[in-house]
C-alpha cells in the first residue's frame, strides 16, 4: 500500500513555525511572530517542505549568529507567487560573508538550493547593525484538477497515404 503525501496548509506551515520557534527560543529573550497574508492555498509536500527550511535557516541564522531579539517571519500567499520573508533587528551580515558565505557554514548555501528547487528566487538584504532580510518567492504550482488536457476533443486523425490500400 503507497501512502501520497498530502498537501500542506498554511495553518500546517504556521503550525510548523510556531513549534520550531518554541524550540529555538526555548532558553533565548527572543520575540518571534508569524503572519501569513493573502488567500491561503494548499501546497506540495516538497514545497512546504523547502519553505520550511528556508524559514528554519533564516530563524536559526538570526538567532545564533545575529544574536536578534525580534524576528518577524511573513508568509505571503499570491495567486501564482508564495513567498516568505524574515527579517530580524540583529547584528546583521557584513558584505564579504553574505557574498562568499563563512567557511564550514553552509545555511546560506542551502537557502540558495532550497530556492533554486523551488524555481524561484532568493534575496538577502543586511546591513551590520541594521538587521537581515531573508525574501524567498517560488511560484506555486497550478492546482491538478484545474489543468486542461490538450488532448480533450480532439479528433483522431486515421492515417492515410500510400501505405493504405484499397481491397
Amino acid at each position: 500500500m503507497t501512502s501520497v503525501p498530502c498537501p500542506l496548509s498554511a495553518a500546517d506551515l504556521v503550525k510548523s513555525f510556531s513549534q520550531l520557534t518554541n524550540e529555538l527560543t526555548r532558553d533565548a529573550a527572543t520575540e518571534i511572530d508569524v503572519t501569513v497574508e493573502g488567500r491561503e492555498r494548499p501546497l506540495n509536500v516538497t514545497m512546504g517542505n523547502d519553505v520550511l527550511q528556508v524559514g528554519r535557516q533564516a530563524i536559526t541564522n538570526a538567532l545564533q549568529h545575529a544574536h536578534a531579539r525580534k524576528i518577524h517571519v511573513l508568509l505571503s500567499y499570491g495567486e501564482r507567487l508564495l513567498q516568505i520573508r524574515v527579517q530580524d533587528n540583529g547584528r546583521g551580515i557584513d558584505e564579504e560573508t553574505l557574498n562568499l558565505g563563512r567557511p564550514g557554514h553552509y545555511g546560506i548555501i542551502g537557502m540558495k538550493e532550497r530556492a533554486e528547487r523551488l524555481g524561484g528566487s532568493i534575496s538577502i538584504g543586511s546591513r551590520v547593525g541594521k538587521g537581515t532580510e531573508v525574501t524567498c518567492s517560488a511560484a506555486r504550482p497550478p492546482p491538478r484538477g484545474r489543468r486542461r488536457d490538450p488532448c480533450r476533443n480532439r479528433q483522431k486523425a486515421w492515417p492515410t497515404g500510400p501505405w493504405k490500400q484499397d481491397r
